[in-house]
């Protein structure tokens, strides 16, 4: 009356110190020898059955299915419940947890269930993986931005990010996957670097020298001017390594605005040196096209 059902508390006391969570436990254990008549008071009481684990599953299983045809999958959140207050995110972890000790047939009722899976990480994986496939098949690479969102919404630079991060303790089978696909990398950092060292070591033996214009993009449409600035700008940063293959470039400098007014003041010195004064014409070029009257107006 005062509950609406016979879930009783296996501690559960009434107000004047009754027992009735054990009095009803010991109902149950006594379901098969106790009076017909027992039996029959009990199975009138609203709420009442006689397994408490069997009506607990299929109370479960009912609100489960309910969220299936609402949402369309099992991957209830862990901490969910329902709008009466069960405790259904609790319940399909318990179920997962159990599938090798649950009876047969809860596990085919679960299974009967459109969008059950047992193993929620491994299927959360494999969508990941199935978006990475795509992407890699509309663009030729897995360099996806850490930003992206799939048309869908879903969010695959976060999940390859994590991936990625996950390199040394993921299952071999998802590494082998991954090394399979088409333009794959685990450094992205590393593998952008190589792509804007190319294209320098490129323009060095073009132009010799490493004074890269801030605008400067390839004819492949790289911005080389930006990716040298930032190298400049990370110097004190970035790996020994790439530092020591920079420098041995032809005509790397790692500050190119010292270098340049250096550069000016060296053609300016020569000026004075064949013209016995420093009054340089705004227009003149030297021999080797340095803009030294640009330059000298500037200082």
């Amino acid at each position: 009356i005062d509950y609406g059902d016979a879930f009783v508390r296996g501690n559960y006391k009434t107000s004047n110190g009754f027992s009735l969570g054990g009095w009803v436990a010991a109902q149950r254990m006594n379901k098969d020898t106790m009076p017909p008549e027992y039996k029959e008071r009990l199975e009138a009481l609203e709420g009442w059955v006689w397994s408490t684990v069997t009506h607990r599953w299929e109370t479960g299983f009912q609100h489960l299915s309910q969220y299936i045809e609402e949402n369309g999958d099992a991957l209830v959140p862990a901490r969910l419940k329902t709008p009466n207050g069960f405790k259904l995110g609790n319940w399909v972890s318990e179920q997962r947890q159990e599938e090798d000790t649950m009876p047969l047939e809860y596990k085919e009722c679960l299974e009967a269930l459109e969008g059950w899976v047992w193993d929620v990480n491994a299927h959360k994986w494999e969508i990941g993986f199935k978006h990475l496939e795509q992407y890699v098949a509309e663009h030729g690479d897995a360099l996806v931005p850490d930003a992206h969102k799939t048309a869908e919404g879903y969010s695959l630079g976060n999940w390859l990010r994590t991936n990625r991060q996950n390199e040394d303790t993921m299952p071999l089978e998802y590494k082998e996957r991954f090394e399979a696909l088409d333009g794959w990398v685990w450094d992205v950092i590393a593998y952008k670097w190589e792509i804007g060292f190319k294209h320098l070591e490129q323009y060095v033996a073009e132009h010799g020298d490493a004074l890269v214009k801030k605008n400067y993009c390839t004819p492949e449409g790289f911005k080389l001017g930006q990716w040298v600035n930032s190298q400049r700008y990370k110097k004190d940063t970035i790996p020994i390594e790439n530092q020591e293959r920079l420098e041995a470039l032809e005509g790397w400098v790692w500050d190119a605005v010292a270098h340049r007014w250096e550069t000016g003041f060296k053609h300016l010195l020569q000026y004075v040196l064949e013209n016995g004064d420093a009054l340089v014409p705004q227009k003149c070029k030297t021999s080797d096209g340095f803009n030294l009257g640009t330059w000298t107006t500037t200082q």
